[in-house]
C-alpha cells in the first residue's frame, strides 16, 4: 500500500467515525391532538311545562367534528344547573348519527327559569345549555275518562279560586290580581286573559252565570282605581266586555249565584246579602251575622241556599231568609243542588251535608280534608273538591275518592256535564 492511499483511507475512516458520533436522527413530530368535538343542541330547548313534570320533548344534542362529521360512541354528560329538576340519566352515548338524548323533569315551584347542560369529557369541547320555563297548573279538565292539565301559566303569582262553565266550549275562572278582565276565559280549549293578571289588588272569589253573555264575578280589594279599596265588587260580562255592576266600601262580598238572568244573589262576611232583581242591587236581611261563603239559587223554584261559618245555613223561600239547622259546626264552603229538594253543602274536615227538601243530614265523605267546592251535572253525578288533591264523586248513593293523578289543593269545581268538568287550584 502506498503512503498516499494509506493516508486517504485513514481520513475516510476518521471522517466516518466523526460523523457518527456528532449526529442523531430526530424522532418524527407527534401527531396534532384531535380537534375538540362540537356539541350542538338539536331538540328540546326553550320549552315551557308544569313544575315537577317531564317536558314533552326530550333534550337532544349532536356531537360532530369541527367539519361537521358525526362522532359516534362518545359519552355526553348531562347535568341540571338551575331549577332542581331531574334527568333520566347523567350521561348517554352518541349513536351512529352522533346524537344523544335525555328526558328532563322540571324542578318544583317557584323555579321559573331552569337549565340543563350537556358536555363531553374532551378537553376544549364546549358544552350546550338548554333552558326551560316552569309553569303552574291552575285548572284541570275531566272528559269523562281522564284528567288533563287545562290551564298552565308562568304567571306564578296568580291563584284561580273559582269558575263557571257557560257551555261545553266556554268557561270562566277568577282569582287573584286580575282586574280587566276580572276573570280569565276558556274558549274552545284555549284560555285567554292571563297576561293581564299581574298588578291588580282585586281578589275574585266567585263566578256564576246563566249564559255565555250573562256572567257574574264577585270579590274584594283594590279595583281599577287604586284609590278605591272597596270591600265589595260585582262585575258583569255581557258577552263582549266586563263592567262594574256594584261596588262599595262596606262588608266583603265573597260569593255570587243566580236563579235567573233577572235574579242575582251575592253573599259575604257577617251575613251580608245583596240581591239584584231587575235593575238594582238591594241589601237583604239574612238572619245571621256569621260569614257566608257560598250561595246557590234553584232556577226552577224560589228557593235559594247560602252557607257559611260555624255550620251556618240560611234559605230564602221566596219571601224571606230563614236559618236552617245543619247539625254541624264546621265551616261550610260550597253549596249546589240539582233541585230545591236535592242540595249538597261541603266544608271543613271533610264535611258533606245533603238537604232533601225537609232537613239536612250528614253524609260520609271518607276524608278529613277541607272541602272547598261542590257541583254536579245530575243527582247521580256530583263532584266535591278540596285540599290535598281531594276529588270525590257521588253516584246517587255514596261518595268515593277520584284519582286525578295531580297533587293540588283544589278550590272549586264546575262544568256542564259528567264528561266536561273543570277543577281549579294550585
Amino acid at each position: 500500500m502506498t503512503r498516499l492511499s494509506y493516508a486517504v483511507r485513514v481520513i475516510v475512516v476518521a471522517t466516518a467515525f466523526g460523523c457518527g458520533s456528532d449526529s442523531t436522527v430526530a424522532p418524527p413530530p407527534p401527531p396534532p391532538p384531535p380537534a375538540a368535538p362540537v356539541v350542538t343542541k338539536l331538540l328540546g330547548d326553550a320549552q315551557k311545562g308544569p313544575f315537577d313534570a317531564a317536558l314533552p320533548v326530550p333534550l337532544v344534542v349532536s356531537v360532530t367534528t369541527p367539519t361537521g362529521t358525526p362522532v359516534p360512541n362518545v359519552k355526553v354528560n348531562w347535568g341540571v344547573v338551575g331549577g332542581e329538576g331531574r334527568l333520566t340519566a347523567t350521561s348517554s352515548m352518541t349513536d351512529q348519527a352522533g346524537q344523544a338524548s335525555v328526558t328532563w323533569t322540571l324542578g318544583p315551584y317557584p323555579h321559573l327559569s331552569q337549565s340543563v347542560k350537556a358536555w363531553t369529557d374532551t378537553e376544549g369541547s364546549e358544552g350546550a345549555l338548554f333552558s326551560a320555563t316552569g309553569q303552574l297548573t291552575l285548572v284541570l279538565h275531566y272528559n269523562g275518562t281522564s284528567w288533563t292539565r287545562s290551564l298552565n301559566t308562568e304567571n306564578i303569582g296568580i291563584t284561580l279560586a273559582a269558575g263557571w262553565a257557560a257551555s261545553p266550549s266556554v268557561a270562566f275562572a277568577a282569582g287573584t290580581h286580575c282586574n280587566n278582565p276580572p276573570a280569565v276565559r276558556y274558549n274552545d280549549g284555549v284560555w285567554s286573559g292571563m297576561d293581564t293578571c299581574h298588578s291588580s289588588g282585586l281578589t275574585m272569589t266567585s263566578v256564576w252565570g246563566t249564559a255565555p253573555n250573562d256572567v257574574w264575578a264577585v270579590g274584594n280589594g283594590m279595583g281599577a282605581r287604586i284609590s278605591d279599596p272597596h270591600h265589595a265588587w260585582v262585575f258583569h260580562f255581557d258577552g263582549s266586555s266586563w263592567t262594574t255592576s256594584y261596588t262599595d266600601s262596606q262588608i266583603d262580598l265573597v260569593a255570587v249565584g243566580t236563579r235567573s238572568a233577572d235574579d242575582v244573589i251575592a253573599v259575604g262576611r257577617r251575613g251580608r246579602i245583596v240581591r239584584h232583581a231587575g235593575s238594582q242591587w238591594v241589601e237583604q236581611t239574612s238572619g245571621t251575622t256569621n260569614d257566608l261563603f257560598a250561595v246557590w239559587g234553584d232556577p226552577n223554584s224560589a228557593r235559594i241556599f247560602a252557607v257559611g261559618a260555624a255550620g251556618t245555613v240560611v234559605s230564602h223561600n221566596g219571601s224571606a231568609w230563614q236559618p236552617q239547622t245543619s247539625g254541624v259546626t264546621a265551616a261550610l264552603r260550597g253549596v249546589w243542588g240539582s233541585s230545591a229538594t236535592n242540595v249538597f253543602a261541603v266544608g271543613d274536615n271533610g264535611t258533606i251535608l245533603h238537604f232533601d227538601g225537609t232537613s239536612w243530614t250528614a253524609q260520609s265523605s271518607g276524608t278529613t280534608q277541607n272541602l272547598r267546592g261542590v257541583w254536579g251535572s245530575s243527582p247521580n253525578s256530583v263532584f266535591a273538591v278540596g285540599a290535598g288533591g281531594t276529588v270525590l264523586r257521588y253516584d246517587g248513593a255514596s261518595w268515593t275518592a277520584v284519582a286525578t293523578g295531580f297533587q293540588m289543593n283544589f278550590t272549586d269545581v264546575w262544568g256542564t256535564s259528567a264528561s266536561n268538568v273543570f277543577v281549579s287550584g294550585r
